[in-house]
């Protein structure tokens, strides 16, 4: 008897133990509107959120061990930076420019972009040597070494 005592006492806290975790992830998640936590889903998928909180300006959303976002009031992103980490494929092609996209392609370079930020004149894209500007009205791509 005292055996099954001490397995329900485990699994009582083992299962409010998940319960914490789940609602102490989910309540940052909570917080969030939810085009920015489907932005964060879609390219970070399976990222912890360490922090999310609003700006003057927008908002600003810190996964553990990875990428800072920032997005503005309308959430749209203003800047990534993968801190260390390169930026997902899949978010350049789905949110850069065509013409940048295949200018990274061409160069092979997609593997290696760290940071990106835009405004309403053009995306910085931060290489591992070098960084690239995009004017978003001309189409013009600058290589800075």
């Amino acid at each position: 008897m005292y055996a099954n005592m001490k397995r329900l006492i485990l699994a009582i806290f083992t299962i409010s133990a998940v319960f914490c975790l789940q609602s102490c992830h989910n309540s940052v998640w909570d917080e969030m509107p939810a085009p920015i936590s489907e932005f964060v889903s879609r390219y970070f998928p399976e990222q912890d959120v360490t922090e999310f909180g609003s700006t003057d300006d927008g908002y600003l959303v810190r996964l553990r061990n990875s990428a800072a976002i920032t997005f503005n009031n309308n959430y749209y992103w203003l800047s990534i930076n993968g801190y260390g980490g390169t930026l997902p494929q899949m978010l350049l092609f789905d949110e850069f420019p065509p013409a940048l996209y295949e200018h990274l392609q061409a160069m092979e370079e997609l593997n290696n972009v760290y940071a990106v930020s835009r405004d309403h004149r053009s995306y910085f894209v931060r290489l591992l040597d070098s960084d690239i500007s995009y004017d978003i009205a001309t189409g013009d791509i600058t290589r800075k070494n």
